[in-house]
């Protein structure tokens, strides 16, 4: 199968990325996991090309390797031919396992490393959206008196009750984010109980929605697709057993836009004032 993005949907996510780069002040309190997620997102990205480097090398082992074989073969004296092997030894066959799987990679676009990275940059996703929130409770601790929120704690409170205040706040918001469905509905629900939510842009939604489908592919059935992928995702044009085509193409729509609802969330949280929140009961 092709890829799983169209470019087209690149070209229009490249143009909303352009439109929220615009720089926003945040206060200090509240930046913490946005620095955060700018290193891990800058390491994710250097760690695949470190990667797909390495893979390169390792493949162009495959040619010196085959070049040794022929070699071997036309030396003549079978003496010689079984002592060179012997010295070689089980080096040499690692060597041949791991220049095999570098050909087999390059021949995939690289799967298994974008696959990685997409399963890395799914986490980065959620630990800072996680962490923002938290963020937000410690610089306003009026909001934990909210009826979702002190639902939520009762709800942990007996698992978690000997837990330091901040962890139990995290804890509180892993609470408030689980739940299923596409990811943008989770983080909206969550971020709206503290008037936080934000207007997300429908390339962005879809793509997370995909990412996350994905995502849960690689993890738990090998990049396989199987009937709830292929049923909530048509547009990917899916068969149940087809293998995910995890290009570098499909790692750089995903990219930008986690990279687009992250900066959406910078913006909501620096146009909001402490002393102007709203605060209503459900």
């Amino acid at each position: 199968m092709g890829d799983l993005i169209k470019s087209d949907r690149i070209k229009e996510l490249l143009e909303i990325a352009s439109q929220s780069h615009r720089h926003h002040s945040l206060r200090a309190e509240l930046r913490s996991p946005f620095d955060r997620f700018g290193i891990q997102f800058l390491q994710i990205h250097n760690t695949l090309l470190l990667a797909a480097q390495g893979v390169d090398r390792a493949a162009s082992r495959a040619t010196f390797l085959n070049e040794v074989d022929a070699r071997l073969a036309q030396a003549g004296n079978a003496e010689t031919t079984s002592s060179l092997m012997e010295a070689l030894g089980s080096r040499t066959e690692q060597l041949r396992i791991a220049a095999e799987f570098a050909v087999s990679e390059q021949g995939t676009g690289y799967r298994t490393i974008h696959s990685q990275a997409i399963v890395a940059l799914w986490t980065c996703l959620e630990a800072c959206v996680q962490d923002a929130i938290v963020s937000w409770l410690l610089l306003h601790p009026d909001h934990l008196q909210l009826d979702p929120v002190q639902k939520a704690f009762k709800r942990i409170s007996i698992r978690f009750q000997h837990v330091q205040h901040e962890q139990r706040i995290a804890n509180l918001v892993d609470d408030l984010l689980r739940g299923n469905g596409p990811p943008f509905e989770r983080f909206d629900k969550a971020l709206s109980i503290f008037s936080l939510s934000f207007d997300v842009d429908e390339s962005v939604k879809m793509t997370l929605h995909e990412m996350q489908s994905v995502r849960n592919a690689i993890v738990h059935r090998l990049g396989i697709a199987n009937e709830w992928i292929v049923r909530d995702h048509l547009n990917l044009e899916l068969h149940i057993g087809d293998s995910l085509s995890v290009s570098q193409i499909v790692y750089i729509a995903y990219k930008i836009a986690v990279e687009a609802y992250i900066k959406g969330l910078v913006v909501r949280m620096s146009q909001l004032e402490p002393d102007v929140i709203p605060i209503t009961r459900n």
